[in-house]
Formats: C-alpha cells, sequence, structure tokens
C-alpha cells in the first residue's frame, strides 16, 4: 500500500494532491535537497547526453546506408555501361567464355598461391620447432656442466672439512694426517699416522683449522 503522502523537494503529496514547496531561492533548500537537485540535474544531464548520443548514432547510420546504397546504384550503373560496350564489340557467347576462363584461371592462380603459403607457412613452424628442440638440449647440457662442477666442489670442500675434523679430534695439524691422492678425503683413524714435524717445516700457528671446521658446517 503507498503512503498516503510522499514529499520532494518540489512539493510534497497528500491525498493525491500536490503541494508545491514553499521556497524563493536555492538557499531555501536543505542541504539533502540540494544534493537531491543535484543528482536529478546531472541525471537530465546525462540522459540527454546519452539521446543526443543516440541520435547522432542514428543519423550516422542513416548517412552511412544511404552512402552505400548511391555508391551501388553508381557501381550498378558502371557495370551496365560495361556490358553495353563488351556487347558492342563482341557477340554475347565471346565474351562469356572469355568471362568464364578468366575466372577459372583466377581460381586456380589463387588456389596454387594458398597451397604455396600453407607449405611455407608449416615450413616454418617445423624449422621453429627444430630450433626450440635444439635450444633446450643445449640447456640441458649447459645445466648437467654446472650440476656436475657443484657436485666436484661439493666433494672436495666436503673432504677437505674431514680432513680438518680428523685432525682436531686427533690434536694434529690437517697437513700431518695421512689420506690417499685419489679423493682427497681423510683415511680410517686407524690408518691415520701422525708426522713428525721437522724444524724445517712450520707448524703454521695462524691457523686454526677446527675453527674453519666449525664455521664451513
Amino acid at each position: 500500500m503507498e503512503p498516503a503522502w510522499q514529499r520532494s523537494y518540489g512539493g510534497t503529496i497528500r491525498d493525491g494532491v500536490f503541494e508545491r514547496a514553499k521556497v524563493e531561492s536555492i538557499n531555501d533548500f536543505s542541504d539533502a535537497d540540494k544534493r537531491a537537485i543535484l543528482i536529478d540535474l546531472l541525471e537530465d544531464r546525462r540522459r540527454r547526453a546519452q539521446e543526443l548520443a543516440e541520435k547522432q548514432k542514428c543519423q550516422k547510420e542513416r548517412k552511412k546506408r544511404e552512402e552505400a546504397r548511391l555508391a551501388k546504384l553508381q557501381q550498378d550503373k558502371e557495370n551496365e555501361m560495361e556490358a553495353q560496350r563488351l556487347e558492342r564489340n563482341q557477340k554475347r557467347g565471346e565474351a562469356m567464355a572469355a568471362w568464364k576462363t578468366r575466372m577459372k584461371a583466377e581460381e586456380s592462380a589463387q588456389r596454387t598461391r594458398d597451397a604455396e603459403l600453407v607449405l611455407m607457412l608449416r615450413q616454418k613452424e617445423e624449422e621453429k620447432k627444430e630450433l626450440a628442440k635444439k635450444m633446450e638440449e643445449e640447456r640441458i647440457r649447459d645445466r648437467d656442466r654446472r650440476l656436475a662442477w657443484a657436485a666436484k666442489q661439493k666433494a672436495r670442500l666436503e673432504a677437505q672439512m674431514a680432513l680438518a675434523q680428523q685432525a682436531q679430534r686427533r690434536g694434529l695439524e690437517p697437513w700431518e694426517v695421512q689420506h690417499d691422492g685419489h679423493d682427497g678425503g681423510a683415511t680410517e683413524p686407524g690408518a691415520a699416522r701422525a708426522r713428525p714435524v721437522s724444524a724445517s717445516r712450520p707448524t703454521r700457528p695462524d691457523v686454526d683449522y677446527a675453527e674453519v671446521a666449525r664455521d664451513r658446517k
């Protein structure tokens, strides 16, 4: 059920009777009414702009259709004049035969060009695939080389750290622990032996290999 009265900035409707708002200037309206007036003005402006745009669009489409119609009429006229000229210069049968021969030749040439274009595109696609395959193989080879180099570096570092740890446990300097010459690692504890430190060989007291081993962990 609708309310008995409705109010807006323009006035009030009471029991179906409209009573105009008693205002003399814009300053007499409340802030809410001013906002409502502004919203209505903006909406009216938007509606008018939309109507104008639609009208202009209709006019452009109508003009475009008219131009297309006139162009078609002109083209039809030119085609008709050309047909009449051909009819005057040649017999109808010869003209039709020549036209059919020309159309067949054009269609055949177009099919040939299309086939050549498709073949060329396929060849380029195959070349791209082959190039991508070679690049991927090269990338894999580079990755394998980097991984192998990293593994060798890791093994060498682990061997050095193991040597330093064994020397720490036995109270020796790392160069005094016997090791084999194949993998750079220290020998088993039972096989390790201390080398005598001669007067001519420095003991290198400035390097703490135990501390080096701890830092590398």
